[in-house]
């Protein structure tokens, strides 16, 4: 960094040194994910999919709704006439008494005709009897404009109409707009955010509960029971998450400052945050990497980076590339407690690679391993002589019969063993 700033400086002088500097320092932190704030309980990232990344409040697409490039990863693309996404109603997106916040990414690509909001997120009581909603445009007797509305109301059919809403500075068409709501259960507070600056809050002490039972939760929808018509938002929706507490401002401010990194996922639920993890695909709360390579076990091809994949590796944790296996037990030697199958284990067996079928001891050897043929006998009743006193002990320890160490010792005294050339 100190070489670069020395070029900078020789080449534009001091004055514009400390602008360049700037930029470059402000540009990689825009590159950097930020930690998702507590409370989360759903996120939508549109990422190819309509699942709740971090809960199980999935989503389904309705009708042509698809996914295009978004500000973070895919978005997802909405024709402004019939699409949506619909998440089935579920106790964790009703925040009752409590609080809540929304928060996602916009571009709307153009205004609608006619008598049409350009809903955002919404989940209420039909006709907006109970519930909340961000819209990106509401209606006017001259069509959609573009306005910022928030609503939050607890009224039911038969009470009184207790509501807190919000119309602020319109969105740009064609231009990405970072949105949140925020709404505090304890002091009734409705507050609304756009490109991570507050631009408004209202309140209402006489609000109780928020609580759309039954309702779906809907992104990019809004259900209008008097017109009898669902509406949608004509463009792009992207990362949008519902909290259960309110976030603050820095909050949320830094979640736009994030800008197209957006907040740190965990694709696969293990509690690792992709950033950090060496499988952010394969769930992997251990991060065992045995080769040490940068890529988790759950997800490597060769976990010991021995160039035999672990599918036809005999030792997958370990590397053998001969794939050296004795016993031909498909286990192969370097990982395998009993390289010889014969019960004993290598770390106290005297005769680790007992060919099969052999009868053994505690020690782990044949008599033709006690009493090796090659070996430098004094003579060949010297040969003999231990193949005896072998076969003895094997049948004392009763692993042969007597009969078996008589034809054992006739077959060595047959033998050439010990002779002499």
């Amino acid at each position: 960094m100190a070489r670069m700033h020395h070029r900078i400086s020789r080449w534009f002088g001091p004055g514009l040194t400390l602008l360049l500097v700037c930029l470059l320092v402000g540009h990689a932190m825009a590159q950097i994910c930020v930690q998702p704030p507590d409370g989360l309980v759903s996120w939508w990232p549109g990422d190819g999919h309509a699942e709740d990344i971090v809960g199980s409040n999935h989503g389904t697409l309705q009708n042509s709704a698809t996914f295009a490039p978004g500000m973070v990863g895919q978005a997802f693309s909405f024709d402004g006439v019939d699409d949506r996404v619909d998440v089935p109603d579920a106790p964790s997106l009703n925040p009752g008494t409590g609080s809540l916040t929304i928060e996602a990414w916009v571009l709307k690509s153009h205004l609608q005709a006619g008598d049409a909001h350009a809903p955002v997120v919404s989940k209420h009581v039909l006709d907006f009897k109970n519930g909340y909603a961000l819209l990106a445009g509401i209606p006017t007797e001259f069509g959609d404009i573009n306005t910022i509305e928030a609503i939050v109301e607890d009224s039911f059919s038969g009470t009184p109409r207790h509501l807190v809403g919000l119309d602020v500075m319109p969105v740009s068409l064609n231009t990405w707009s970072y949105l949140a709501i925020t709404y505090d259960g304890s002091t009734k507070t409705l507050s609304v955010y756009k490109d991570g600056l507050l631009l408004g809050s209202a309140s209402n002490p006489s609000i109780g509960s928020v609580d759309p039972s039954g309702q779906i939760f809907r992104i990019g929808s809004y259900n209008r029971l008097f017109f009898g018509r669902i509406e949608t938002f004509p463009g792009l929706i992207d990362e949008v998450s519902f909290y259960n507490r309110v976030l603050s401002a820095s909050e949320i401010q830094s979640i736009f400052n994030a800008g197209s990194a957006g907040k740190c996922k965990d694709e696969d639920g293990d509690g690792i945050l992709d950033v950090d993890d060496n499988c952010p695909n394969a769930p992997n709360s251990d991060q065992l990497d045995s080769d040490t390579d940068g890529d988790g076990d759950a997800c490597d091809g060769d976990d010991d980076n021995d160039t035999v994949l672990d599918d036809v590796d005999n030792c997958p944790l370990d590397p053998n590339i001969d794939q050296a296996d004795f016993n031909e037990d498909s286990v192969g030697d370097v990982c395998d407690d009993d390289d010889d199958g014969d019960t004993v284990i290598d770390g106290g067996d005297s005769c680790p690679s007992t060919p099969a079928d052999e009868v053994v001891n505690t020690s782990g050897c044949a008599i033709d391993q006690l009493c090796p043929c090659e070996n430098a006998w004094k003579n060949h009743g010297a040969y003999v002589s231990c193949v005896a006193h072998a076969a003895k002990d094997f049948v004392a320890a009763g692993l042969i019969t007597d009969a078996e160490k008589d034809a054992i010792v006739a077959e060595a005294a047959a033998s050439t063993c010990g002779h002499k050339p």
